[in-house]
């Protein structure tokens, strides 16, 4: 593995560490935004049963993984995709390059035979 693409796997490791803490912190941003408003609206911070809690905030844990193991899948898929394509159309100039030979030697020996 060379310098630059051990670099560059590093850096994408930490970005997305990066943003696992920046989700982290927006959705404890907006829950004490939500628990302010609850606590002026209301005059205190009890709304609903905890069942109710625990529910919205399984399912808002649940969407996120959802979307993060979305995100994961169609990052390796395309990946993957990328990297067989180059594969493909490395081989293919080979294989062009290959008939390119083979037709000049063709025209050489037809010529050879014509005289």
């Amino acid at each position: 593995m060379k310098l630059k693409e051990k670099y560059n796997t590093w850096s994408f490791k930490k970005k997305i560490f990066a943003a696992v803490i920046a989700v982290i912190l927006i959705l404890l941003i907006l829950m004490c935004i939500v628990d302010i408003g609850i606590l002026l609206i209301n005059g205190s911070f009890v709304i609903g049963t905890d069942g109710d809690w625990i529910s919205f905030w399984g399912s808002a844990i649940g969407s996120l993984l959802g979307i993060i193991g979305a995100v994961g899948v169609s990052y390796w898929s395309t990946r993957k995709q990328l990297i067989e394509s180059k594969k493909n159309d490395f081989e293919n100039q080979i294989k062009l390059a290959d008939l390119s030979r083979l037709s000049e030697a063709l025209t050489i020996l037809k010529n050879a035979m014509m005289v």
